[in-house]
């Protein structure tokens, strides 16, 4: 047996013979991006570089070769291809249905003795080599059933078996750095790479997205900037693992197919990967989400007169746009990315984890060549089986020393315990574990859950108060910090600036994010306005916008030009100026009538030249007759106007009974000074600058 100190590499070759790869022999690039790494890897193995490169070209079927495989099997009768085998069962017709994906046949008959020697065509699929049969006399079986002309008549798997207590065994012999740096070599990256100048917490991170094959029924959210390799790792690490990206997600597609009862991808697969969350759609008729929320709590959903369980886990995958090295401060919250029929509180409630992707580097080919690692489709089945490794006592004695934080909700406890006990799993299989490593896990996983708890602050900030997540005798990251709302530290130029100086014609509006009739989050709008001299009394509107912004700015404006004179402003001037009024930050389109009070200090200071105070943000609907109404979304507009560094608030005190503990966080409160007011003129008074 090895032992710890000389050559990591020579070590890890003779602790893994069989299974230890020479990165440089096997690269996917070489074999075609179509298939995933694992297979690559299995096909290398078996059959070694050249021959496997061969076999990939001529009996993989692509959308270069498909239709010629075709051609051959329908007039040869005969053909050896690589694809994903799966089998389902039609009890109606009473037979086994085969299923070929990347040959596309969804309906073919197959030798039922593979079925005993594969059980696994039944639980998922395997990928291998499938010979065909051709018979170009079958129509229908002698009950008038149809039967497919293409018989499977023999496969070989390319899956690797693996022995879960000898990895275990073999981990002993690595330190803990030389077993991370394995498990990240075996991911398909290079360590020195992609670690960079923070290599402790860089490890954890790329670590993180492992963990979704190692735990049952674990949700986890990765949002992040294009080209970090979010989805490239879990779809070329595991047959069991399925990406969706963009399309329709149905009840049928998801759960169970009630017209065929095929079971769908929750029920078939281990991790489903929400690629591109932001283009996912549900159907609104099916069911989908609420089926995906009852399976996040609980593993199980109804679907039709049967109650399912399943084991899948759930990845949801998404770009944000990033300004240096933080989210832009576009986001009202960091769920803004997801569709709106993602964005309920009560569903990300059920989120385990939120990677930031922001952290990870944009990938380049050369990230992705480790000079050595473990075969991949080998590794893949081994972070499958650490499903199965017992655990409990192992975590139990965590506990003991790690007590939870004591406002820690269920949900709170289920997610830090579902990540960090992923991660034990992955690390320290044999249990084996010190102090201080177990608290750096411990503090990392609290920190994924606290990322998702403070977003659920900012979408329901009645509903969801600021607690602390993790263990009490430890610090957590900084992203407990109850200025980090969005997870974005700082402000950008124009806060800044905003937030310090007065300024002629130009104003915060406070508005509320909805989702159909649900109100989501709050966010500020820049309004800025200034004077056309030589005009009509006109005023222009330029910036995204609906028709009911529109309708709010007209309204103000009718109240200037009938109240001019009373406001200390001159008749004439309203009359024989344009207005320029426009919307800052155009790409982000926002409605409704929130925005009236807004648009009318921002024309009121343009046309007296005189400047509003500094970190001013108002909210309220203005009526003809001056009076300043209450708008929907107070309270998450007030935490949007303390993320952006607004400190003086001014909005309808019909809206003052909504500014208490009970809808926002004290800190919010402590910050921000709150002015009530009933009539535009209330408002012209204490807006501008002394």
């Amino acid at each position: 047996m090895s032992q710890p100190g000389g050559d990591v590499r020579d070590r890890v070759r003779e602790a893994f013979e069989g299974v230890y790869v020479e990165q440089e022999n096997c690269s996917a690039d070489n074999f075609g991006s179509q298939l995933p790494r694992f297979l690559v890897d299995s096909l290398v193995g078996a059959y070694g570089s050249a021959r496997a490169e061969k076999l990939i070209f001529k009996q993989f079927p692509s959308n270069r070769n498909r239709q010629l495989l075709r051609h051959q099997l329908m007039h040869v009768g005969q053909l050896d291809i690589l694809d994903f085998l799966e089998v389902t069962i039609n009890l109606e017709q009473g037979r086994e249905v085969a299923h070929l994906v990347a040959f596309q046949v969804e309906s073919a008959e197959l030798n039922p003795e593979l079925l005993v020697k594969y059980p696994n065509l039944l639980q998922g699929g395997l990928w291998g080599r499938v010979t065909l049969l051709y018979d170009r006399n079958a129509v229908q079986d002698m009950d008038n059933e149809p039967t497919s002309r293409v018989w499977i008549d023999n496969f070989v798997p390319h899956q690797a078996t693996i022995d879960l207590p000898s990895w275990v065994a073999r981990r002993e012999q690595f330190s803990t750095n030389e077993w991370i740096e394995l498990l990240l070599r075996s991911a398909g990256y290079h360590p020195e790479r992609i670690l960079g100048d923070q290599p402790r917490r860089r490890r954890w991170l790329y670590l993180a997205r492992l963990l979704p094959l190692v735990e049952r029924n674990l949700n986890m959210v990765e949002l992040g900037p294009k080209n970090t390799g979010k989805t490239y790792l879990l779809r070329n690490l595991s047959p069991h693992a399925f990406s969706l990206a963009g399309g329709l997600a149905t009840a049928a597609n998801l759960f169970v197919n009630l017209n065929t009862l095929r079971p769908g991808l929750v029920a078939s697969r281990k991790v489903i990967i929400f690629d591109e969350v932001a283009h996912v759609r549900f159907s609104s008729d099916s069911g989908a989400v609420s089926l995906l929320k009852d399976f996040m709590e609980s593993g199980q959903f109804s679907r039709g007169r049967a109650a399912h369980s399943a084991d899948a886990s759930l990845v949801f995958l998404g770009n944000l746009e990033v300004l240096g090295a933080q989210p832009s401060s576009r986001y009202a919250h960091l769920f803004e990315p997801f569709p709106p029929e993602l964005r309920d509180a009560a569903l990300l409630d059920r989120m385990h984890a939120f990677i930031p992707g922001w952290e990870m580097k944009k990938l380049s080919a050369a990230d992705l060549e480790p000079d050595y690692s473990l075969a991949t489709d080998y590794f893949g089945e081994i972070l499958l089986s650490l499903r199965d490794l017992p655990y409990g006592p192992h975590w139990r004695q965590v506990l003991k020393s790690h007590p939870y934080q004591s406002e820690m909700t269920q949900r709170d406890q289920t997610a830090v315990e579902r990540v960090a006990r992923a991660f034990f799993k992955l690390v320290f299989p044999n249990g084996h574990v010190t102090e201080p490593e177990a608290s750096e896990i411990l503090a990392f996983a609290g920190e994924l859950r606290q990322r998702v708890q403070r977003q659920l602050e900012q979408m329901e900030p009645g509903e969801f108060v600021p607690h602390a997540i993790g263990f009490s005798n430890l610090a957590t990251n900084a992203v407990a910090r109850p200025i980090d709302f969005a997870g974005r530290p700082g402000l950008d130029a124009i806060d800044n600036r905003l937030n310090s100086h007065p300024s002629v014609g130009e104003v915060t509006a406070l508005t509320a994010l909805s989702a159909g009739d649900r109100i989501v989050g709050g966010d500020v709008q820049v309004i800025q306005a200034t004077v056309i001299d030589g005009g009509r009394g006109r005023v222009r509107l330029t910036g995204q916008h609906g028709s009911s912004m529109r309708h709010s700015l007209d309204a103000a404006h009718d109240y200037l030009l009938k109240n001019a004179v009373p406001l200390g402003i001159e008749v004439d001037r309203v009359r024989a100026a344009d207005l320029a009024v426009h919307l800052l930050w155009i790409q982000r389109g926002r409605e409704g009538a929130s925005a009236g009070l807004a648009f009318l200090l921002a024309m009121a200071s343009a046309l007296v030249n005189r400047p509003l105070r500094p970190a001013l943000a108002v909210t309220g609907e203005v009526s003809l007759h001056g009076d300043v109404s209450a708008v929907g979304g107070v309270a998450q507009m007030l935490i949007a106007a303390h993320r952006h560094g607004r400190r003086v608030i001014l909005l309808s005190d019909e809206n003052l009974s909504e500014v208490t503990e009970k809808h926002l966080p004290k800190l919010v409160l402590a910050d921000l000074k709150i002015i009530p007011v009933r009539t535009v003129r209330d408002a012209l008074k204490l807006a501008f600058e002394d």
